[in-house]
């Protein structure tokens, strides 16, 4: 197996001339041997037939670029005999950075073992040859001779004294698990494919990606199938953000990204007070709507949450109300109250119908002794439409109908010397008689 050798060409010489930052794209590998152009006045690999997303970090001033074949998801015939390390300069075009040609790479054939071939690039951000590349054969799912080594080579530490811990090479483990989470994501967020942990800040623009925060970890997932956005790759990215929010963004073949929230703190604190519990859950949010306001208002204003709740309404007379509210123009309040009362209010296409109390025809309202009976009937101790009344002064019961404070009809009974009467009182356009007119019953 040879590895042709990496050459920066002319394109790649401008374009990393200009300002921001280099971001690594992809891989190409091609098949054609007979390229006329020199290596260095290459501008694209030109019989391109696998294209794959490299794993990027940073070594000092190198850039090291990993890029693994596998013959789990895709079957490779041909033999590779170009190279090609495709970048951009920020969000600029993509380019053909490095190129080279007349190589003989054999790719693994799709058989009934896994295996992998694993190149990696070493590319200094200086000169122009200053490029290497190491070339890494794993043999999976079959054991070895030195598989089998490795076991009794193990078994034989442990005989003589060994911990698991120096066996297992725990030191070690810890250090490459130090290193995930040390790559910075690529600057285009849409590149983001290789599996792995990368961190991310506001030079990312994550937020024009649908993640609400500018700095944070991203973990990927994919089943490397060909690129993102080809058929049959499926790329999950969950961003934990420093602001305690989690996001899955993926992206399923060609389909557009897709990002969803996930149910964190603030996205259960929401759910909470959608129910109308507080924060803990561990009881109700009572809102008041102080006096003097109007409770419709009240009521499709951000202070009483979608859903179920329980507000306190301080206008006379008080009352703890169960409300249920769809949105802010749509809402049901009821409130069951001492003696009887039931208040029932509504709002309906954003229009408040006030307070209706259903129990105010079978309770029984009565003046104060001194009170002239056609003030009280005029004033709010009587509701608007039926509902029994006693004159404190007189004596007299009857029935109410009340239109409003100024057309207000009283019929009843009185019982005056020792004779019963029935008596009769109407208020007409805010006119108000001076005393009862009555019929002597029989």
């Amino acid at each position: 197996m040879t590895i042709p050798k990496l050459y920066l060409t002319d394109i790649g010489a401008r374009e990393m001339a200009k300002q921001g930052e280099l971001v690594i794209t992809r891989v190409a590998f091609g098949k054609k041997n007979n390229v006329t152009a020199s290596q260095r006045q290459q501008t694209r690999v030109e019989e391109e037939e696998i294209s794959l997303s490299p794993t990027i970090s940073e070594e000092g001033s190198f850039k090291i670029i990993e890029v693994i074949f596998s013959n789990q998801s895709k079957e490779y015939w041909s033999i590779i005999r170009e190279i090609g390390v495709y970048a951009k300069i920020g969000n600029g075009s993509e380019f053909l950075a490095y190129y080279g040609k007349d190589g003989n790479i054999n790719p693994p054939n799709k058989s009934s073992q896994v295996y992998t071939l694993r190149l990696k690039f070493k590319i200094a951000l200086s000169g122009r040859d200053t490029i290497t590349v190491e070339v890494n054969n794993d043999l999976q799912g079959m054991a070895t001779a030195d598989a089998v080594n490795t076991v009794a080579n193990n078994l034989a530490k442990l005989k003589d004294g060994a911990t698991i811990e120096q066996v297992l090479d725990l030191a070690g483990l810890e250090s490459l698990l130090g290193a995930i989470g040390k790559q910075k994501a690529p600057q285009d967020l849409d590149a983001l494919g290789t599996p792995g942990i990368y961190w991310y800040d506001q030079s990312h623009n994550a937020n024009s990606k649908g993640i609400a925060s500018g700095y944070g970890f991203v973990m990927v997932y994919s089943n490397m199938v060909g690129r993102i956005g080809q058929a049959g790759n499926w790329t999950w990215q969950v961003y934990t953000a420093t602001n305690g929010r989690m996001w899955v963004r993926y992206k399923i073949n060609q389909d557009p990204w897709k990002v969803q929230g996930v149910a964190s703190g603030e996205y259960l604190t929401a759910l909470l007070k959608r129910l109308g519990l507080d924060e803990w859950g561990l009881g109700f949010n009572i809102a008041t709507c102080p006096s003097g306001t109007n409770f419709g208002t009240f009521l499709s204003s951000s202070a009483v949450p979608i859903g179920f709740s329980i507000v306190r309404d301080a206008n006379p007379p008080a009352k703890e109300l169960f409300v249920w509210k769809a949105s802010n123009t749509y809402a049901y309040a009821f409130a069951p109250m001492a003696y009887n009362d039931f208040f029932v209010g509504s709002l309906t296409n954003g229009v408040w119908r006030p307070f209706t109390n259903l129990a105010q025809t079978t309770k029984l309202y009565q003046s104060q002794n001194t009170q002239d009976f056609g003030d009280y009937l005029r004033s709010g101790a009587v509701p608007v439409g039926l509902s029994m009344h006693k004159d404190a002064k007189t004596g007299a019961f009857g029935q109410v109908s009340k239109v409003d404070n100024n057309n207000v009809f009283f019929t009843g009974a009185l019982r005056e010397q020792g004779k019963t009467y029935q008596v009769a009182y109407a208020i007409v356009d805010g006119v108000k008689p001076s005393a009862f007119t009555k019929w002597q019953l029989t």
